[in-house]
């Protein structure tokens, strides 16, 4: 393999120079930072450095004889390909392997000269190790509007389908040979420019603005798209390995897919720092990046509110924050995140998982898992931002202070057909912790939580909560509320509600609650209530805690999640009160439409799903 060795050493020393706040305290930094001082949609830089920023002598080549490399060159298969191998000794035009430049930058400027004529044109670039810094901090590899740069070639391939990115390992390095100087970005994005199949390394973005951001690359109002690409070793103070500005149309917004961005370092956003618009990640795995301060992983901000990022399919895992959001910080943004994953992560303040300050934002189909906040909120945080959750997972997180789960104030959240289990807290609220909010809550699981009160759910001072055909089951308190604990001055409605199987009181009322129970199975009843009921709801396979075989250390057990469906004759099926039922239960199931043993619906059914023949 034609590739040159990484050093860790630079990685290590550079880090303990962020730790110490290199570049922070001088930085004197301006929002928002919207416009560099060159313009990468050009020809040419527009700043004093006029190096093209790629490895090797820095000549282009792309002015020689027009004749014989005329710009709109194609090959007999009518395809506009420029070729790089830093290996060649012969170069021409740039249109074959054997006549590649060396120059990474040369043959992208080639490529843009013909995309000017052509619409469009591709570079291939072999394997092997292609370095930005040549004789200044602000060299970079300049990616280039409507051309799309290639790596992972053998260097002798026909076809673009014959590369193997993996076998050939095409690396972007920011540092130059020695290690002792990088460039502030290894690649800057392009309006509709592409890069696939590159490792992107020793970015070292910790300059003055705009070159504190985005030590892998900067995407500056572009629609950069990066596909197969690992951004790995790269520092930054926001945004370690990616910096993201979009403001251009919805439909038309950078985009990072199928990619792996590990090991990267920041103050803020140790991978991923996104200012506005809509950038869109798909099918990215998110992995052992480090912020100190927040976002270990992602920090997403806007200034107006306008920032509405995706993450789909997307993995954010084992990153580390020194204050808020392990995973993901949210800051005046929107995001969404479908079908991804928040798992693992860790913040020494709140939001192990994901912690926010104002936006909003959606998980469907979300798993957030064993995530710890040695603050608040272990999976989920948010202050005056609202959560919309739906069909996700929300297990296994832990909080040192409140809310295991989730810790939710001036929210307003809606948490729909979710499962809020085996989550611990240090005090209150083991599955969910609200205060100051106005949360709705229907058709959920919250089983098998710890806390000191409200096992499964706490709702403090000023709290309006809602919970509508939820599940409480098996959830445990050291100090009393096994399953919901409402505070002096809150205000909880529980209905259709099942707690039941809770060990110890399941719904407990300071002086000054104001709450109320209706349709509901209560174990131990409730009064004052509305058609409570007492008797085992006949759960198909309700969870239990296992015991490894120390039964004096609960801290150890594990819980088991079972089966919340009702069983026939159960008790609570046609029990529900219709007008306050969410239309359809967890399972996508409308109410009312299924015939129950035989007889027809009636109502809707007690707990979170209705029972179906």
């Amino acid at each position: 393999m034609r590739t040159t060795a990484i050093s860790k050493a630079f990685f290590l020393a550079g880090a303990l120079l962020l730790g110490a706040g290199v570049g922070c305290s001088d930085r004197n930094h301006t929002y928002p930072f919207f416009e560099l001082d060159w313009d990468t949609d050009s020809e040419t830089d527009t700043d004093t450095d006029t190096e093209t920023g790629s490895d090797g002598d820095g000549d282009m080549d792309t002015d020689g004889d027009t004749d014989i490399c005329p710009d709109d060159y194609t090959d007999d298969l009518d395809r506009c390909i420029r070729y790089v191998d830093w290996e060649s000794t012969a170069t021409i035009c740039g249109t074959s392997w054997e006549d590649a430049f060396t120059n990474l930058q040369d043959g992208i400027e080639s490529a843009y000269a013909a995309a000017q004529a052509l619409g469009g044109c591709e570079v291939w670039v072999a394997e092997g190790t292609y370095r930005s810094y040549v004789a200044a901090f602000t060299d970079t590899f300049y990616l280039r509007t409507d051309v799309q740069v290639y790596g992972g070639f053998r260097g002798d391939e026909l076809d673009r389908d014959e590369r193997d990115i993996e076998a050939h390992e095409t690396i972007l390095d920011g540092r130059d040979e020695l290690e002792l100087n990088a460039s502030y970005h290894v690649v800057m994005g392009a309006e509709r420019g592409e890069l696939d199949g590159f490792t992107i390394t020793g970015g070292l973005a910790t300059g003055a603005t705009p070159h504190h951001r985005g030590g892998g690359l900067y995407s500056n109002a572009t629609n950069t798209i990066v596909r197969n690409c690992t951004f790995r070793g790269n520092r930054a103070i926001d945004g370690g390995a990616v910096f993201l500005y979009d403001n251009g149309p919805e439909d038309d917004n950078p985009r990072l897919e199928d990619c792996l961005l590990e090991e990267n370092t920041a103050e803020n956003g140790g991978a991923v720092f996104v200012l506005n618009g809509g950038a869109e990640f798909v099918d990215v795995v998110i992995l052992h990046n480090a912020s100190t301060a927040k976002g270990g992983g992602v920090y997403l901000k806007s200034v107006y509110g306008d920032c509405y990022p995706t993450f789909d399919n997307t993995s954010i895992e084992s990153n580390t924050a020194q204050t808020d959001g392990g995973g993901v910080f949210v800051e005046n943004c929107h995001p969404e995140l479908i079908g991804s994953m928040v798992v693992d992560n860790t913040a020494a303040g709140d939001g192990g998982g994901v912690s926010g300050e104002r936006g909003s934002a959606k998980l469907e189909g979300a798993v957030v898992r064993g995530n710890k906040a040695y603050g608040s909120g272990g999976g989920l945080h948010s202050f005056r931002m609202p959560y919309e959750i739906s069909g996700s997972r929300i297990v296994g997180n832990s909080a040192a202070d409140d809310g295991g789960g989730m810790h939710l104030s001036w929210s307003d959240s809606a948490v729909e057909a979710s499962l809020i289990a085996a989550n611990t807290a240090g005090r209150d609220g083991g599955g969910v912790f609200v205060q100051l909010d106005f949360p709705r809550f229907a058709n959920n699981l919250i089983t098998g939580n710890s806390g000191e009160r409200g096992g499964g759910a706490f709702n403090g001072e000023r709290a309006v909560a809602t919970y509508v055909n939820t599940v409480f089951h098996g959830n445990r308190a050291s100090e009393i509320a096994a399953g919901v604990f409402n505070a002096d001055l809150s205000e909880v409605d529980l209905f259709n509600d099942i707690a039941y199987g809770d060990f110890g009181t399941e719904i407990y009322d300071e002086k000054g609650s104001d709450t109320e129970v209706a349709y509901c199975d209560v174990q131990g009843g409730y009064d004052p209530g509305i058609q409570i009921i007492d008797v085992d709801p006949m759960f198909t396979a309700p969870g239990t805690w296992i015991d490894p075989g120390t039964p004096d250390d609960a801290s150890d057990d594990e819980w088991s999640y079972g089966d919340y469906h009702l069983q026939a004759g159960s008790p609570c099926i046609d029990q529900a009160d219709d007008s306050e039922s969410p239309d359809e239960d967890a399972d996508g199931h409308d109410w009312i439409d299924i015939a129950d043993a035989g007889l027809p619906d009636v109502a809707a059914d007690i707990g979170a799903y209705d029972y179906q023949l």
